[in-house]
C-alpha cells in the first residue's frame, strides 16, 4: 500500500476508523471483571448538537490488569505482565452544508506496561578461550527447558514503561462538483520512560579481588556475590505532523483518478539509559578491593573491572549517562496519484503511483553540547498495478504488483562522555520489496457462502539488520543493509452465513519464508553462525 498511502506502508495496511458523531443521541457503558485483577470499563455517548449541522461524541475507557505471572523475587513487584490504561477520546462533526464536512478530533492515554516475564537459561556450547588460557560457554545447544512459575524473577525497582499519548486529527472533504476535494492533517505526541529489568529474568554472578590482596599479587584472592541488574531509561518524547491534500474524480466515470500531495515531520529526543545494581542490592561486600573478569594471578589489574564498578553506585551507573542525548528530524514530501479505467465491462486495470523524498537529519551529545550529528536523504519510487477481472457477478479474480518501502536512517554508536563524540555514525538505506499476488473471490447459495483463496511471493532487500562492532571495547551495536529474503505464501478461506445472526468463517494459510542472504559480523566466533 505504499503508493496510496505512503510512509512504511511496508506490507500492508490496517486503517482503524473510529466511530463518527451521530445525528441521533445514542450512549453505551461496558463494564468487565476477570481473573488476575482484569477490570474494563468502557462509556461511549454521540448525539446533535445542532441538528444536521454539528453533532459530538466523546468515549472514556479504563483498564487495569495485575498480570498472570507471579514474582519469585520477594523484593520486586508482585506481579508480572500486567499493565493499566486510561483512554479519553472525543470527535465533532460539522456539516454547514450538503457539499462540506468537517470532522475534528482528539485522543488522550497514558499507559502503564508492567515488566514482562523473561527468564535466562545457562550457556552450555561453544566454548572461547582468552588470552590467559580461561574460557566461557558462549551460546546454549539443545532445546530450551520450560520455566516453572517459580523461576520468573523481577528486581525491585523496575516499573516497565510509562508512556503518555496525545493525538489530534482534523478531516475537510468539499464536493466541488468534478470530484471531491479532500485535506487530511494529524498531530501526535508520545513521552516514555521505562525502568527494565538488566538481567533478564536472571542474578549475575560478579568476581572480585578480596581486601586480602595485595602487590604485587592483586587479585590472587577472589571470590564472589549475586546481584540483579536493573536498567533505566531516562525517557524519550517525540512530536509528528502530516498534512495530505487530494483530489479524487466521481466513481461514475469510466477513467477515473485521484492526484495528491503529502508531508510529514517528526522531532525525537531520546535520553540517556545505564545498567544499575537493583534496589537494594548496591552496597558491595566489606571485603571487596575491585571487579575481576576471573581468576588472574599477576595479570589482572583494578582497571579490568572498573567500569562494572559504577553499577553499584549510587548514580546513574555503568554504560551509560544521564547527560546524554539524541535528536531525530525526520522530513518528507510526497507526490501521489492513481488511475484506474474500465476496460471492459467484467475488465479493470488500475496503476498507482508515487515518489517521496525523506530527509533524516539526527544530533547527539552531552549536557548542551552538540558533540555529533549527521544528516542523509532518500528519494522512492513506489508504483503499484491491479487487475480485476469479474468472470460474473458472483465471481473475480485479480492480480496485483506492488513495490514497498521502509525508511533508511543512521546508527549511532554510544557517545563518549569525555569528549562528547560519538565513537562512531552508520547510515542504512531503505528496505524494499516487490509482492506479487494472483487470488480469486467467489459467493455462493446467494450469498450465503463466501469463498476466497491467494498465492502470493515477496521479494525482499536491502534488509537491515544488527550488528555488533567488535573493534570498540564497548561493543557499540549499529544497523546496516546486510540482508534479502524471499516469501512463498497461500491462504483460503471460507464464511457460511448459517442464520441471520449465526456465522461460521474457517481459513488456513501457508507461508514458505527464506533469508536468501544475511550477515552478522559478530557471529563469526559461534560455530553455530559462522559463515559458510
Amino acid at each position: 500500500q505504499s503508493a496510496l498511502y505512503g510512509r512504511n506502508a511496508f506490507s500492508g495496511l490496517i486503517n482503524v476508523i473510529t466511530g463518527r458523531p451521530t445525528q441521533e443521541f445514542e450512549g453505551q457503558c461496558e463494564g468487565t471483571y476477570g481473573s488476575d485483577e482484569r477490570y474494563t470499563a468502557k462509556a461511549v455517548v454521540s448525539g446533535p448538537i445542532v441538528q444536521n449541522v454539528l453533532a459530538a461524541r466523546a468515549a472514556v475507557t479504563f483498564d487495569e490488569f495485575e498480570g498472570t505471572y507471579d514474582n519469585a523475587n520477594p523484593l520486586g513487584p508482585e506481579d508480572i505482565g500486567g499493565n493499566q490504561s486510561f483512554i479519553a477520546q472525543g470527535s465533532l462533526l460539522f456539516t454547514p452544508t450538503d457539499a462540506i464536512e468537517v470532522l475534528l478530533g482528539g485522543y488522550y492515554s497514558t499507559d502503564r506496561i508492567g515488566p514482562p516475564p523473561l527468564s535466562g537459561v545457562s550457556t552450555n556450547c561453544e566454548p572461547e578461550t582468552g588470552s590467559f588460557g580461561e574460557t566461557r560457554l558462549q551460546n546454549f545447544c539443545g532445546s530450551i527447558p520450560s520455566i516453572d512459575d517459580d523461576q520468573l524473577f523481577v528486581p525491585a525497582g523496575v516499573i516497565g514503561e510509562n508512556r503518555e499519548v496525545m493525538r489530534y486529527h482534523w478531516t475537510l472533504d468539499w464536493d466541488i462538483g468534478f470530484g471531491t476535494a479532500s485535506y487530511n492533517g494529524g498531530f501526535n505526541s508520545v513521552r516514555a520512560n521505562s525502568v527494565s529489568d538488566g538481567g533478564r529474568g536472571q542474578p549475575n554472578l560478579f568476581r572480585y579481588a578480596t581486601t586480602a590482596s595485595a602487590f604485587p599479587f592483586p587479585g590472587l584472592v577472589e571470590d564472589n556475590f549475586l546481584a540483579q541488574l536493573i536498567q533505566p531509561d531516562l525517557g524519550e518524547k517525540s512530536k509528528e505532523w502530516s498534512h495530505e491534500v487530494r483530489w479524487t474524480s466521481p466513481d461514475e466515470y469510466r477513467v477515473r483518478g485521484s492526484l495528491g500531495a503529502f508531508y510529514f515531520s517528526s522531532n525525537a529526543l531520546a535520553r540517556g539509559s545505564a545498567v544499575k545494581a537493583a534496589l537494594g542490592q548496591s552496597e558491595l561486600p566489606a571485603d571487596f578491593a575491585f571487579l575481576t573478569p576471573g581468576l588472574c594471578f599477576f595479570a589482572c589489574f583494578p582497571t579490568a573491572g572498573a567500569a562494572f564498578t559504577d553499577i553499584f553506585s549510587d548514580d546513574f551507573g555503568a554504560f551509560g549517562d544521564e547527560q546524554s542525548f539524541g535528536i531525530d528530524k525526520t522530513n518528507q514530501w510526497a507526490v501521489f496519484g492513481y488511475v484506474e479505467a474500465d476496460i471492459t465491462s467484467q475488465l479493470t486495470a488500475r496503476f498507482e503511483l508515487r515518489y517521496s523524498k525523506e530527509s533524516k537529519k539526527f544530533f547527539a551529545g552531552t549536557g548542551t553540547a552538540i558533540g555529533s550529528s549527521g544528516d542523509g536523504d532518500w528519494g522512492i519510487w513506489t508504483p503499484r498495478l491491479s487487475l480485476d477481472w469479474d468472470i460474473t457477478d458472483d465471481a473475480m479474480v485479480y492480480f496485483s504488483a506492488a513495490r514497498g518501502t521502509k525508511s533508511g536512517g543512521f546508527s549511532t554508536a554510544d557517545i563518549d562522555p569525555s569528549t562528547a563524540t560519538l565513537l562512531f555514525t552508520k547510515e542504512f538505506d531503505p528496505e524494499f520489496n516487490w509482492t506479487y499476488e494472483v487470488g480469486a473471490k467467489t459467493t455462493w447459495l446467494d450469498g450465503r457462502l463466501f469463498a476466497e483463496a491467494a498465492v502470493y511471493y515477496i521479494d525482499w532487500s536491502n534488509i537491515v539488520i544488527p550488528q555488533i562492532d567488535t573493534s570498540f571495547a564497548n561493543l557499540p551495536t549499529f544497523s546496516e543493509n546486510a540482508g534479502t529474503a524471499d516469501v512463498i505464501g497461500a491462504e483460503v478461506a471460507l464464511s457460511a452465513q448459517i442464520t441471520a445472526h449465526f456465522s461460521a468463517p474457517v481459513g488456513a494459510s501457508f507461508t514458505d519464508a527464506e533469508i536468501d542472504e544475511a550477515f552478522i559480523a559478530s557471529f563469526a566466533g559461534f560455530p553455530t553462525f559462522a559463515p559458510d
